[in-house]
Formats: structure tokens, C-alpha cells, sequence
């Protein structure tokens, strides 16, 4: 968590680092969370659709009814942007929280760390 704590830390990241897409959302359906049912609307980001998952039922459903869903959890993930021509995904590393960057031009792919 350094990197996002620590005020030294803040400045060498830039703002690009912090755009997240909302990837899933899961509703709980039912009175009680010891009982009922969960659903998730799932993003397809090869597709670029969205779809709910509810058992062994998926349905491809509008962006609308996302917004609508009474969300229990959310789960956004990270954008990868276009730097120098290379496609680059900052991750995180665990517990040191150094920073490693993973560039990809075209179908290889190299990391810096």
C-alpha cells in the first residue's frame, strides 16, 4: 500500500495510474447474506459486452442494466495505456511495493523489473 500512502511514493506515480474500468458487479438477491442468491454482470473486454451470470444461465444485457443492479461488490481493474508505442500495465509487486512495468509491442511482451 506504500505507493498509494506514502506521499514520496505519490509523486512518481502519474495520473494514468490511476484510471480503473469496472470489470464485474455481484448482487445479492434474498432477505439475509447467510441465505439467498448471487448473480454478476461480467464485462467481456475481447467482446466489449456485458454479461450476467446467474448459475448456469449467461445473458448478454445492455450497459444500462448494470447501472441499475444493486450492487453487493464491485470489481474494477486497471487500465492499460498507450506509452512511447507500447502498451504498458504498471503492477504493483508484493510486499516491497516496488513498482514493475510491463511493456507490450505487438505480440511480445518484456518486463523492466
Amino acid at each position: 500500500m506504500e505507493p498509494y500512502c506514502c506521499r514520496k511514493s505519490l509523486k512518481s506515480l502519474m495520473a494514468d495510474h490511476f484510471i480503473y474500468d469496472l470489470s464485474a458487479v455481484v448482487m445479492h438477491h434474498g432477505k439475509g447474506f447467510g441465505s439467498g442468491h448471487y448473480t454478476a454482470y461480467c464485462y467481456n473486454s475481447d467482446g466489449g459486452f456485458w454479461v450476467h451470470c446467474n448459475d448456469s444461465k449467461l445473458t448478454m444485457c445492455t450497459m444500462e442494466e448494470v447501472c441499475k443492479a444493486q450492487a453487493y461488490i464491485l470489481f474494477y481493474t486497471q487500465r492499460v495505456t498507450l506509452m512511447n508505442g507500447h502498451w504498458r500495465m504498471s503492477v504493483l509487486d508484493s510486499p516491497s511495493g516496488k513498482q514493475a512495468n510491463t511493456e507490450v509491442n505487438g505480440s511480445n511482451a518484456k518486463s523492466d523489473s
